[in-house]
């Protein structure tokens, strides 16, 4: 710091040294009252304190500097000077100061008498963007308004909160509140981090909102670990994955996995749909969930793939499905990006999280080659036309039908060009 006050006010700095007078060396020079409380307060002395110091001023400098009455006898030159760092002479200096990134945010205990109240109330915050927090009559809801561009991207799943965008006078906002009194500390905090985001991060508005969403519901989110009926039935789509996506290539193949939630079946192939099947079971026996789910979709030729599984331990041939997960993502990233981030997508609507991985510790490896079948005449399906004989009265008050078929000894086997042909037609491998 002196080192700046010499480049900048052109000063020269002297270590202060109580010394005889020059007129009277007997006589030592008084001290001064100041340097005495300082000295007395602080040893040894700290940089943050208020220095004394002797400075060689030009006159036209003098003013800018509080200067003390005793200089020294003898040499009027020199002007005895206090340079205070801040407050008075010998306070310490350090107190902590306010925060910038909290002054324009109110305490949640001001912001509680303002719920408690039970009158409507804006606090806002200058942006830029502009922030409003506010509360309804009664308290009935709470919440923060951000007066900035929305795009109309945001991803929010908490039940809790409220998400849309509204007019406020001239003005567009979009609006994050709740209504639930039990969560208002909370959520408060919650806008808190939003407004700090947009404000002080510069992030998109959007953004700023689905992150910490995301942020808060990962925080508060209960594992729920897929049962393993989910888990197999997961590892055998995701082989069967692999093995499209040799002959029509990554992006190709995660274009037509639809998965178990959509309406179509869980594979549409360029020349046929597939249903995939797994069982750990010793005889190929599949479970099927719906009147629906062997049905051919028009035209379209229908196959159920089965994959037979066997729990093994960690060695050999077999996977596990972290592992598969990994290397399907890994593959299809190299290979086509998009391609994975859709795969992500699929494996997350069946349940799956990267933080659950260490969870799912069974291995398995296939105890049969995959087998295709086509399912079409005497193919063991129930279907909604089987029901006709029933007549239409009865067949509409059936709500709900599963069963479970066993198909050993049917199909073809992956490995032969046959498979190929049935699945994937006339589509060269890639």
């Amino acid at each position: 710091m002196l080192d700046r006050l010499v480049q900048e006010k052109g000063l020269g700095i002297h270590p202060y040294r109580p010394r005889e007078p020059e007129n009277n060396p007997q006589r030592p020079l008084p001290e001064n009252a100041a340097a005495r409380r300082s000295r007395g307060r602080h040893r040894p002395s700290v940089a943050a304190d208020v220095a004394l110091l002797r400075f060689r001023i030009p006159a036209r400098r003098a003013a800018h500097w509080s200067c003390g009455t005793n200089a020294a006898r003898g040499n009027p030159g020199i002007r005895e000077c206090r340079l205070e760092t801040g407050g008075a002479m010998g306070r310490r200096v350090g107190k902590p100061s306010r925060s910038l990134v909290g002054a324009h945010r109110l305490r949640w205990e001001v912001f509680e008498k303002r719920i408690n109240r039970e009158q409507p109330s804006v606090e806002s915050s200058a942006g830029p963007p502009e922030v409003h927090f506010f509360t309804e009559p009664g308290g009935r809801r709470i919440g923060a308004r951000f007066f900035a561009r929305s795009t109309g991207t945001v991803t929010n799943r908490l039940t809790e909160v409220t998400v849309r965008e509204i007019g406020v006078a001239e003005k567009t906002a979009l609006e994050v509140s709740t209504g639930n009194p039990a969560l208002y500390r909370d959520f408060y905090s919650l806008c808190c981090a939003i407004a700090d985001r947009v404000q002080i991060n510069k992030q998109l508005l959007d953004d700023a909102v689905t992150q910490t969403l995301k942020s808060w519901a990962a925080l508060i989110r209960s594992r729920s670990l897929m049962p393993e009926t989910a888990q197999t039935g997961l590892l055998g789509e995701l082989l069967f994955l692999e093995r499209a996506a040799g002959v029509l290539g990554w992006q190709a193949a995660a274009d037509s996995w639809f998965g178990p939630d959509s309406e179509e079946h869980d594979f549409v192939l360029p020349e046929a749909d597939v249903e995939v099947k797994s069982t750990t079971q010793e005889q190929r026996i599949h479970h099927i969930g719906s009147l629906g789910q062997l049905s051919p979709k028009g035209s379209r030729e229908l196959y159920l793939v089965s994959v037979q599984l066997t729990r093994a331990g960690p060695s050999g041939s077999a996977v596990s499905l972290p592992d598969m997960v990994a290397s399907v993502l890994a593959s299809a990233g190299a290979a086509a990006p998009a391609a994975a981030e859709l795969i992500r997508d699929r494996i997350r609507q069946q349940g799956w999280e990267d933080e659950d991985a260490p969870h799912y510790r069974s291995y398995y490896h296939l105890r049969a080659p995959m087998m295709a079948i086509p399912v079409s005449g005497d193919f063991p399906a129930i279907v909604p036309g089987t029901l006709d004989s029933l007549g239409q009265l009865a067949v509409a008050r059936i709500k709900h039908v599963e069963y479970s078929i066993n198909v050993d000894g049917l199909g073809v086997a992956h490995g032969t060009k046959q498979f190929n042909r049935t699945l994937f037609g006339s589509v060269k491998k890639r």
